[in-house]
């Protein structure tokens, strides 16, 4: 198991040719990205089933984007670290995907919570205002 201090030491993670994984460390990694993968999957068929209002959709949309992507991109770099690839290989990959993941959700989350609440208000204000106009005849 790793400890702390080999986790903060800024070495361990810029390394272009770091020390091979354990084998319980690339299971643990591959089990992982593999349930991302799947919740990406899930996310996709939920957004396409439309039981869900715009808002929610363009969410769930953004959440099986970030999921897929981060899978794919983490199954890729687990198979350069498996294969001991010099540069694809490192493990600053790793936290160079965690962090941006991270933010992507950070925005992701902004979105549903600041955002559209907002967006549902000027939509509801502009439904009322519809509702007493006159519609046009065809």
């Amino acid at each position: 198991m790793l400890d702390l201090p080999t986790l903060i030491n800024p070495k361990y993670w810029f390394q272009l040719t770091p020390s091979p994984m354990s084998g319980t460390s690339e299971k643990v990694l591959l089990g992982f990205f593999v349930a991302v993968f799947v919740a990406g999957l899930v996310l996709k068929t939920m957004e396409k089933r439309k039981k869900f209002d715009r808002f929610k959709t363009r969410v769930l949309q953004r959440l099986s984007r970030l999921g897929l992507t981060v899978s794919g991109l983490g199954l890729l770099f687990l198979f350069f670290s498996y294969e001991g690839t010099v540069l694809f290989g490192s493990r600053m990959w790793f936290l160079f995907l965690a962090i941006g993941s991270l933010v992507w959700l950070g925005f992701i989350l902004f979105e549903y919570y600041k955002v559209v609440p907002k967006e549902k208000l000027v939509e509801e204000v502009r439904r009322q205002k519809e509702k007493y106009l006159p519609k046009k005849k065809k």
